[in-house]
C-alpha cells in the first residue's frame, strides 16, 4: 500500500491553498497588492518606528531613504501569504533581508 504525502502545514487549511493562487506574481505586483490590503495601515506604523539605523548600521538619514524599501518588502510579504499576512516585527526581518541582499529589494 501507498502512504500518501503528508499535506504540508495541514493548520492552515484552506488559507495555505489561497495562497498558492499568488504564485506567479512579481515582486513588484504583490507590493502594489499589499499596498491596497488590509495590512498596509500596520506596517507603514510599524515601519516609521523601527530603529533602521542599528539594523542598517548606517547613519539615521540614510537608513530612513530604505524604509520605503522596507515597507514594500512587507507589503509583498503580506500579499503572498494572505494566511500569515503581516505581523509586528517583520519590519525587522525585511530590514536585515533587505541588508543581506545589498539593498536590492527584489532579491531580498
Amino acid at each position: 500500500t501507498r502512504l500518501a504525502a503528508p499535506r504540508p502545514y495541514p493548520s492552515l487549511g484552506a488559507g495555505f491553498d489561497a495562497d498558492a493562487d499568488l504564485a506567479g506574481y512579481s515582486y513588484d505586483a504583490l507590493a502594489r497588492l499589499g499596498a491596497g490590503g488590509p495590512h498596509a495601515a500596520l506596517v507603514a506604523t510599524d515601519v516609521a518606528r523601527t530603529p533602521l539605523s542599528r539594523i542598517l548600521e548606517d547613519e539615521e538619514a540614510r537608513a530612513d531613504a530604505f524604509r520605503p524599501a522596507v515597507a514594500r518588502l512587507c507589503l509583498a510579504a503580506a500579499a503572498k501569504r494572505p494566511s500569515v499576512g503581516y505581523c509586528q516585527g517583520l519590519d525587522y526581518v525585511a530590514a536585515f533581508c533587505l541588508k543581506g541582499a545589498a539593498f536590492d529589494e527584489a532579491r531580498a
